[in-house]
């Protein structure tokens, strides 16, 4: 668990094996006054290869269509991490 501002945000605990998602970044983004975001997200796909003892949302995955790398370092609270299939 981890708190901020008084408030606890909840991890999901990823495991070796787990078939994820993340976004890698966007194609489209939208601006309002000083705000610019994206809206239009494209993922990249992995399966959890190692889990930090010290920091149990940071995970290293092998991606699976990334075009230069193929290890990542990942964080669940910064990388909006999706399981798609858990391991057994």
């Amino acid at each position: 668990m981890h708190m901020l501002a008084g408030r606890h945000t909840y991890y999901m605990a990823h495991r070796v094996g787990d078939l994820i998602k993340w976004v890698s970044h966007h194609d489209i983004f939208e601006a309002s006054g000083d705000v610019v975001r994206g809206i239009a997200p494209v993922y990249s796909r992995g399966i959890v290869i190692e889990v930090s003892h010290a920091e149990p949302q940071s995970l290293i995955a092998h991606c699976f269509n990334c075009k230069r790398i193929a290890l990542v370092i990942l964080n669940t609270a910064q990388d909006g991490i999706i399981t798609l299939s858990g391991a057994k």
